[in-house]
């Protein structure tokens, strides 16, 4: 069975839109798919590109959240965390 790249896109936009799976902005100027759909950060490799969820404490961001309000009189909708460096992987490659 063959699939257009097109009708693939078209459907992970579709969960997405529902819920179901999560599109992620990654600054990259690439379009990213996560199916974990529970808070959680990303670290993203400098060296190999590798993208890996960190599961920071929720309890963590909800506190910067709440300092952004009250400080900053910002109203935050949603928050997320990207990390960037050098994963294991390629540390011990070097």
């Amino acid at each position: 069975m063959n699939i257009s790249l097109g009708t693939v896109y078209r459907n992970l936009n579709l969960l997405a839109e529902d819920g179901m799976i999560k599109k992620l902005d990654l600054g990259d100027d690439k379009v990213h798919f996560d199916g974990d759909i529970t808070p959680h950060s990303h670290f993203i490799c400098e060296s190999c590109g590798k993208i890996i969820d960190i599961n920071v404490d929720t309890n963590d961001l909800k506190q910067l959240e709440n300092d952004l309000a009250t400080k900053n009189k910002l109203i935050v909708h949603s928050a997320e965390l990207v990390f960037r460096g050098i994963c294991d992987e390629c540390v011990c490659k070097s």
